[in-house]
């Protein structure tokens, strides 16, 4: 996956970025530092962490894996569903918990197994992060019960510049669950990198 990021920057004319991962999207934003930290003017980590699974983590994918190659996703919807929202989350919102399962169904199965069996198999990357070396923006949501705020908080330690920001009252779908507060926290953080200006 983060050979696919260096190729669409390469497409774009892009040299270096300032990339937000959310996510499997860290894991991704992880992995892309490790291994071409030069296309990287800063990073975003977003509802994320540098662990890799534990033994049970690593099982649990590999089922959900084969119920997705298999076609079936209502389990995995099911599964999602139960740790995207903050406890409650679900209930309280519930127009945007369908519409949430909705894209979770549309998936193509393949992509769904793949992208389980990526996270199942990622590095354990906490000890790379004192090598990550450039501004760095860590988004934790207070609430998240896939991804606990702990994780969040030992990025933020262990990245050189890493800045923690927390969504009070939030799940790991932060961005859906609290859309205005989320997009200020990296609006305010980009608004803030000196970085030099791409045109010259």
């Amino acid at each position: 996956y983060a050979d696919e990021v260096v190729h669409l920057l390469d497409r774009l004319g892009i040299d270096r970025a300032v990339v937000g991962g959310m996510s499997m999207g860290g894991y991704i934003l992880c992995n892309l530092l490790d291994r071409h930290p030069e296309r990287l003017s800063a990073a975003m980590f977003l509802m994320t962490r540098a662990a890799a699974d534990d033994a049970e983590a690593k099982q649990r994918r590999t089922k959900l894996a084969e119920l997705a190659e298999s076609g079936n996703l209502e389990p995995i919807a099911d599964a999602f569903e139960a740790i995207l929202f903050a406890p409650g989350g679900a209930a309280r919102r519930p127009e945007l918990a369908r519409r949430v399962r909705s894209w979770m169904l549309a998936t193509p199965p393949a992509g769904v197994a793949g992208g389980l069996l990526a996270m199942r198999d990622r590095r354990d990357m906490v000890d790379r992060l004192a090598a990550f070396d450039l501004p760095a923006l860590v988004v934790g949501a207070e609430l998240d019960v896939a991804i606990p705020m702990g994780h969040a908080k030992i990025l933020a330690e262990n990245l050189p510049q890493g800045r923690l920001e927390v969504v009070p009252g939030a799940g790991h779908i932060a961005n859906l669950e609290e859309p205005e507060l989320f997009s200020s926290i990296l609006c305010d953080y980009l608004a803030g990198l000196d970085l030099p200006d791409p045109e010259g």
